[in-house]
């Protein structure tokens, strides 16, 4: 899949999560944080319970890719 069309469907499934996001049209390989080889996204607010829940998948996918 290509990367522009894996990204819409991201902000789709998970709008919530992008509309809290510091960075919502910023690039998949711009949110990889080398140094700690972990993912770096961070959020205008602390994310609710369904919200982590919706986090852990949306890092669950982006991982896979």
């Amino acid at each position: 899949m290509i990367l522009g069309q894996m990204l819409f469907l991201l902000k789709i499934s998970f709008s919530r999560l992008f509309r809290l996001s510091l960075n919502p049209n910023g690039a998949i390989k711009e949110f990889w944080d080398s140094s700690t080889a972990s993912w770096a996204l961070n959020f205008r607010e602390l994310l609710k319970d369904e919200e982590v829940d919706e986090f852990q998948a949306i890092i669950g996918l982006i991982s896979e890719g």
